[in-house]
């Protein structure tokens, strides 16, 4: 169950706070947390994607574009677009990343895409952030293409664990 100050801290304009407070350091962030294996699962995300030559996919909550850019590591002919409502996080990915890449901010409640106009939606740590997940997967669900893939990357804190009891 989740308390009020989970659900405060979920708010819009808190999460774009403080993604726009850590955009600069995201990164190094990302593979000190996860001791680096934050590679090794985007570079699977990418793969369950199973993304079609030239085919178009779409990075939601991109942040830094981690995994728009390893879609062309696996896909070089592929029309990546790179989604998210942190300018900062945006940024700070531009500055890293191929201009092959398309850059759009959007809301992953309300995405700006034609219905049907994508082979893949992907996205790493974006739906522990979203207010109303069933509205965040709906709309990517609407965007797909028929028969295409969407691929989600998130982590939970355990429930119990030697250093955390109940």
């Amino acid at each position: 169950m989740k308390t009020d100050k989970q659900e405060q801290q979920k708010h819009p304009q808190n999460v774009r706070a403080m993604f726009g407070r850590i955009a600069p350091n995201y990164d190094r962030m990302n593979r000190i947390m996860t001791l680096a294996q934050d590679l090794r699962w985007r570079r699977e995300v990418i793969r369950r994607a199973a993304l079609p030559e030239r085919g178009r996919l779409l990075d939601l909550g991109a942040g830094t574009g981690d995994l728009a850019m390893e879609a062309l590591r696996q896909v070089p002919t592929a029309q990546v677009l790179a989604a998210d409502f942190t300018l900062p996080m945006m940024t700070v990915g531009r500055k890293n990343k191929p201009a092959t890449i398309r850059w759009c901010a959007a809301d992953a409640l309300n995405l700006p895409f034609a219905s049907q106009s994508l082979d893949a939606v992907v996205s790493g740590f974006l739906l522990r952030n979203v207010v109303d997940v069933e509205r965040s997967l709906s709309e990517q669900y609407r965007v797909l293409k028929m028969g295409g893939r969407l691929v989600c990357l998130d982590t939970t804190q355990p429930c119990q664990t030697f250093f955390r009891q109940r």
